[in-house]
């Protein structure tokens, strides 16, 4: 906004004055190309709230080499999707949540680490998707440089937790321990078959 609206000596009052006029100028330009419309259309395919925050603050570019980085981004991208179809991007709702609780050192829920693990997945085939865009010569594909899936951490969740319950062969501790706890259940069980059994005329 600093390029479009005026900041300087604000005090006086025809600065203010003309101010005025140019915020009024644009809100009715935004309404003249529907401007809110698109961004609310751009934000209801985003994949994250993030995201959908970053749509609805998107404003018009007012710097002719922006603008032309950006026309350029997006002719790629569509190029990319007529000769390789929709990109698989992965839905991140709860990423960024669970993210911030991993690095505050809080005990992520079975379910949470799930939830990783096929984000990383969804990584994985999003950067496999740009590498054949290489293939085309789409410079955009080269975005794919940034992308690191993680693959031992994937590799670790995957085998350690499933259905939302982290497996017993997880660890061998924890393999021990459901062990005991099998085993002092079963005890528990015959123990109360047996008070039961011997018990009858008490029970009728």
């Amino acid at each position: 906004y600093c390029e479009i609206f005026p900041t300087g000596n604000m005090d006086k009052q025809g600065n203010r004055e003309e101010t005025d006029r140019t915020m009024n100028g644009t809100f009715e330009a935004y309404k003249t190309v529907a401007f809110d419309i698109i961004r609310e259309q751009l934000a209801d395919l985003a994949n994250s709230a993030e995201a959908r925050e970053m749509a609805r603050g998107l404003v018009p570019c007012m710097e002719e080499g922006e603008l032309r980085r950006s026309m350029r981004d997006t002719t790629q991208a569509r190029q990319m999707l007529d000769l390789l179809g929709t990109p698989p991007l992965p839905v991140m709702e709860q990423i960024g949540h669970i993210v911030e609780k991993a690095v505050l050192g809080e005990l992520l829920l079975p379910e949470e680490m799930e939830e990783v693990g096929m984000f990383l997945a969804a990584v994985r085939r999003m950067q496999s998707y740009l590498e054949r865009g290489k293939m085309h010569h789409i410079p955009a594909a080269f975005y794919s440089d940034d992308l690191y899936p993680l693959t031992e951490l994937k590799e670790e969740i995957e085998r350690s937790v499933r259905h939302g319950r982290i497996d017993d062969h997880a660890s061998g501790a924890l393999w021990g321990i459901r062990k005991e706890i099998r085993a002092l259940e079963e005890k528990i069980k015959d123990k109360a078959d047996s008070l039961l059994k011997n018990n009858k005329k008490y029970m009728s």
